[in-house]
């Protein structure tokens, strides 16, 4: 049942970034990225690093909208619960879709993800380590400063793993250094 509820999330995903990839601003698009470092507040995570690489084009209004790849490392880290040891470790891949709210040189930037988690784990009462796959939906809004085609943000971003019986939720903060281009709003 877990499997058809993640399945049609992700199809529904993937039509969503169809329709916006079919939209008229996306004959603009441009190549934009960035890279996060930070830190997941939560038990079984940990430092986290990755990033995304994707297009930026006009949607609404003209404000740039985002879509793209996304994936993360989390070193996890050792923790208890309910008197059991925990060490986890995860990887995300998925994509990605987001946009800016205020733009240049100030910016307020958000984005969600859907991605799969790699999950790994190893439990005090259970020998060997346990591997497992299962639903990422994650996102934050990025308040940060940029300079010609380069910006720097500050990212609060929060974590829900869907099914899985060793990792939840977290809070994370990251920092961010990302590349955005100019894209002209539709108006020039």
């Amino acid at each position: 049942m877990q499997d058809r509820r993640s399945a049609r999330i992700v199809m529904g995903s993937l039509l969503i970034l169809l329709a916006l990839a079919a939209s008229p601003g996306a004959a603009q698009a441009q190549f934009a990225g960035r890279l996060q470092g930070g830190y997941g507040f939560g038990d079984g995570y940990g430092g986290m690093v990755g990033g995304s690489v994707g297009i930026e084009f006009p949607l609404l209004f003209g404000q740039p909208a985002y879509v793209g790849a996304w994936a993360m490392y989390n070193g996890g880290g050792t923790f208890v619960r309910d008197d059991e040891f925990f060490d986890q470790k995860s990887t995300f891949l998925g994509i990605e879709g987001g946009g800016a709210f205020l733009d240049k040189p100030f910016m307020i930037r958000g984005a969600g993800n859907i991605a799969a988690a790699f999950i790994t784990t190893e439990r005090g009462s259970i020998e060997g380590k346990i591997s497992e796959t299962a639903l990422d939906l994650s996102g934050g809004v990025a308040f940060g400063y940029q300079l010609g085609h380069w910006y720097v943000a500050a990212e609060p971003y929060t974590f829900l793993i869907v099914g899985s019986d060793n990792m939840g939720a977290s809070f994370n903060l990251f920092l961010t250094v990302g590349f955005r281009p100019r894209v002209k709003k539709k108006e020039e």
